[in-house]
């Protein structure tokens, strides 16, 4: 089967010919539709940690081909999306938290083989059913705007409150269709790039700025009844947006941290605790976060699809990943093997 690989020796995507998997007991293997490129991707590629010959890709949409003998709950021919994480065996797995998953058990980001190549295998605790009202394409967003879900869960953010997005890429596009969707009152978006500011605009922000503006927290303060949104959700991954997202909430107010840094932060706790705002970090998604997701990409099509804005084969991925990751800038891109 053909598969986009990383090459240790070349330090990129290399689109080569792998053996394909067979699937094990509990294992269905999958014949890949689509699949999304995610933020996650880059910093794993960035890491150093990839092994040479793996295959990333974890946001993947597909059709069964064949399953192991003691998958129940699936068959051949079942329309299904990859759910990323869980070995289904460890504490946190069987407390109820496979997202945080001891065994670091991961389609495309740990252990396990992603989908950026024809057939990938996958546990079918990992799998999820897919209506035949949503196309392939459309279900490889689901883990994209699950993670936005579970941000929006976590700062437990509801209908008629206001909030502000950190960093408008795909997860915070995402975020702010769903707040949208369930009734928002005001949303605003912060980010640095103009055309992200555009594309926050066109997802239903009222309210947008660069953190490179003079006195912006306080203008944007001011836009939310003089005292900050009721949520701040950053998405940048970046120290200063986390340190912002933090002043600009109001007091009793909630922040969910969901992009990743590696970068140091100074945050002086009476700053917080005077104001009594609730920190809420972020990680992956859970199995209510992707049914959430399913559910807005069936009653939400065109909106969902809008996230999508270039569809790409699996021989244009090497030189398109590494345009991403030299900062070009796209909504959500998709490597497409087949259209049903």
């Amino acid at each position: 089967m053909k598969a986009a690989c990383f090459s240790k020796e070349k330090k990129r995507l290399v689109v080569a010919e792998v053996q394909r998997p067979v699937p094990e007991s509990d294992q269905a293997l999958i014949r890949v539709a689509a699949v999304g490129i995610c933020g996650s991707d880059f910093t794993l590629f960035s890491s150093g940690t990839l092994p040479d010959g793996y295959i990333m890709g974890h946001e993947v949409a597909g059709v069964i081909v064949e399953t192991g003998k003691d998958v129940k709950e699936f068959s051949a021919g079942d329309r299904v999306v990859v759910r990323p994480a869980g070995c289904g065996l460890c504490f946190m797995c069987e407390s109820g938290h496979p997202h945080l998953c001891s065994a670091k058990l991961a389609v495309g980001t740990g252990s396990l083989m992603g989908g950026y190549a024809e057939y990938i295998r996958v546990p079918q605790r990992m799998l999820m059913g897919v209506p035949n009202d949503v196309s392939l394409s459309d279900a490889a967003l689901v883990d994209t705007i699950a993670v936005a879900c579970h941000g929006i869960s976590r700062a437990d953010v509801r209908a008629g409150e206001d909030a502000v997005i950190f960093g408008a890429g795909p997860i915070g596009l995402s975020a702010l269709m769903v707040l949208k969707h369930m009734g928002a009152a005001r949303l605003g978006a912060v980010e640095v790039n103009e055309q992200r500011r555009q594309f926050a605009a066109e997802f239903g922000a009222q309210f947008v700025c660069s953190p490179r503006e003079e006195g912006y927290q306080q203008r944007l303060r001011e836009a939310f009844s003089g005292v900050g949104p009721d949520a701040a959700l950053e998405f940048a991954g970046r120290a200063d947006a986390i340190k912002d997202a933090l002043d600009i909430v109001r007091p009793a107010g909630r922040v969910a941290l969901v992009g990743v840094t590696f970068e140091s932060l100074v945050i002086y706790p009476i700053t917080i605790t005077m104001r009594e705002v609730s920190i809420f970090p972020v990680f992956s998604t859970r199995a209510v976060d992707n049914e959430t997701a399913l559910a807005f990409i069936r009653q939400r099509r065109n909106d969902a699809g809008s996230l999508i804005s270039d569809v790409i084969d699996i021989d244009s991925l090497p030189a398109v990943f590494s345009d991403l990751v030299g900062g070009a800038l796209k909504k959500k891109v998709l490597i497409e093997f087949f259209r049903e």
